[in-house]
């Protein structure tokens, strides 16, 4: 049972993620539309979870090319 249905939501779009059904940028975009506030009530695997959501989703710093002219 869930305390609400934000968390029921919570829960559903992480787990989504970790069953590989959507992608980390998919997840992020629905969890943005729910209320994550209590963020530091959440249990362990939630937060590892939500890190790995993020560090997969953020683009990684390209390399810039050096220009040959100044």
């Amino acid at each position: 049972t869930f305390c609400s249905k934000n968390c029921r939501d919570i829960y559903s779009v992480i787990s989504s993620f970790e069953d590989k059904e959507i992608s980390a940028e998919e997840t992020l975009e629905k969890l943005m539309e729910l209320d994550l506030s209590r963020i530091d009530s959440f249990n362990c695997s939630y937060k590892d979870s939500l890190e790995r959501i993020y560090n997969s989703s953020v683009p990684k710093k390209s390399k810039k090319k050096k220009s040959h002219y100044r």
